[in-house]
């Protein structure tokens, strides 16, 4: 079992109901092969070096995932004949790589991301900004609780 990731370029006129199915094919196909799929990042629409089927903009991915090469095989087939994606590009990253430490890194990064995450909400929520950050004078603070509670409905609609 070797680690290795794959990158996927995808048409961006597809919705995320169209490009749903591309990424759970990947990711049915590494479990019925058999192998371990460490981390799925989906980098969203950004520009291409060049044009490709004339289309300047790409919807990315990456695929961090450890397997056999029958399963890069089949990945890489299903890329080549699917006319969603406009680009793939597969490299070996390990071809000795130890799956539990891998795992279990992964599984930290995901556990401090999300207490991350929960830890700056409560401040978001009471509309208090982080050092360093800019308020602007629309945005209440929470040195002006009244202009929250007696908003009413129009500004709750600002802001949603």
């Amino acid at each position: 079992m070797r680690r290795y990731e794959t990158i996927l370029i995808l048409d961006p006129e597809l919705s995320a109901e169209q490009r749903t199915p591309v990424v759970e094919r990947i990711r049915e196909t590494l479990l019925r092969e058999g192998g371990t799929l460490v981390r799925i990042e989906e980098w969203g629409t950004r520009r291409l070096a060049y044009a490709i089927r004339k289309k300047e903009r790409g919807w990315y991915a990456r695929f961090d995932y450890c397997s056999g090469r029958a399963a890069v095989n089949e990945i890489e087939r299903f890329c080549r004949i699917d006319e969603r994606v406009l680009r793939f590009l597969t490299v070996l990253l390990d071809p000795r790589p130890d799956v539990e430490r891998i795992l279990e890194e992964a599984s930290r990064a995901e556990t401090q991301a999300a207490a991350a995450a929960q830890a700056s909400a409560p401040s978001e929520d009471l509309g208090t900004a982080a050092p360093g950050a800019e308020t602007s004078a629309a945005e209440p603070t929470a040195a002006e609780p009244s202009a929250v509670e007696n908003a009413g409905p129009a500004a709750s609609a600002e802001e949603a």
